[in-house]
């Protein structure tokens, strides 16, 4: 029989002991990202609304089949709002920045600036607007008001409806990394009665609200390919990723709407900046529309 030297002994002794140690850790990070089930989604859906600030970064694309596009067609637009938002006594508001670019053939339309989503109005201050613009000079560098209330919830029972929806057609797909951490990736796909559903609870409560009309705007124009959600450890959505199909055509995606949230009730100052200049909500879509 071969001889095994004491030195070795120990040697083989310490290598089983870091396998296990090994085989611990891994089936601690295993236990961590259990297979979660359904109501994470609920949970998530429940700190957001309950969270008194967060950031969000949003990235909306869309490529408007012409038939749908009031005043002509739209074939692309491009949309970033990337801000800080803090739920107070009057609402939901949004202090940061967006960019929207417009593309239709040859012509382009780029605007970007600080914008701020009050509770009974909204405030922007362009740093650019389309070259040879009239409303250019008047526009640029200036804080603009458009009296509507973007951000108004006066129905959150037909939203919440739309949300349980959405909750109760999720499957678990697995664990995703996004932003160098580990999420819970559930995805939602739909049967056109479950969207019809959302929609008509939407449009129940949109009567107020210029945002859930847009949505439902959206959502009239086109089908719901897919939604996924990431979901943290901690039960807090980290993003929600639409995907929207053409009715006649779901080879590829007509629009994608994705929001990422972060910095969950960490401090957010919202400035009601200087009124330098009101334009009505009308008027100001018609001098965009009339601009490209």
């Amino acid at each position: 029989m071969k001889r095994i030297l004491p030195g070795r002994r120990r040697l083989g002794a310490l290598a089983v002991i870091v396998a296990a140690g090994a085989l611990a850790v891994a089936a601690w990070g295993v236990s961590q990202f259990a297979q979660p089930d359904k109501s994470l989604v609920k949970k998530s859906f429940a700190q957001i609304a309950q969270a008194d600030t967060f950031r969000t970064v949003t990235k909306f694309y869309m490529a408007m089949p012409e038939e749908t596009a009031e005043g002509g067609s739209v074939p692309l637009v491009f949309a970033d709002l990337d801000g800080g938002v803090r739920r107070g006594e009057n609402g939901i508001e949004l202090a940061g920045d967006m960019a929207i670019e417009v593309r239709e053939g040859g012509k382009g339309l780029y605007m970007d600036g600080d914008v701020r989503l009050l509770h009974d109005a909204v405030a922007l201050k362009f740093n650019e607007v389309p070259v040879g613009s009239e409303i250019k000079e008047a526009l640029t560098n200036r804080w603009t008001y458009v009296p509507t209330a973007l951000l108004k919830d006066t129905n959150n029972g037909n939203f919440q409806q739309a949300l349980d929806i959405l909750a109760a057609n999720v499957s678990y797909v697995g664990i995703e990394e996004l932003d160098g951490k580990d999420t819970y990736r559930f995805r939602s796909k739909f049967a056109s009665e479950d969207e019809q559903l959302i929609l008509t609870a939407l449009q129940q409560g949109e009567a107020d609200n210029p945002s859930v009309k847009t949505i439902t705007k959206i959502l009239t124009a086109f089908d719901i390919d897919t939604v996924d959600l990431f979901i943290d450890r901690g039960g807090r959505l980290r993003e929600i990723k639409t995907l929207f199909a053409l009715p006649e055509d779901k080879s590829k995606p007509a629009a994608v709407w994705s929001t990422k949230f972060s910095d969950y009730d960490k401090p957010v100052d919202i400035d009601r900046p200087p009124q330098q200049l009101t334009v009505k909500p009308e008027l100001f879509n018609a001098l965009l529309v009339g601009s490209r």
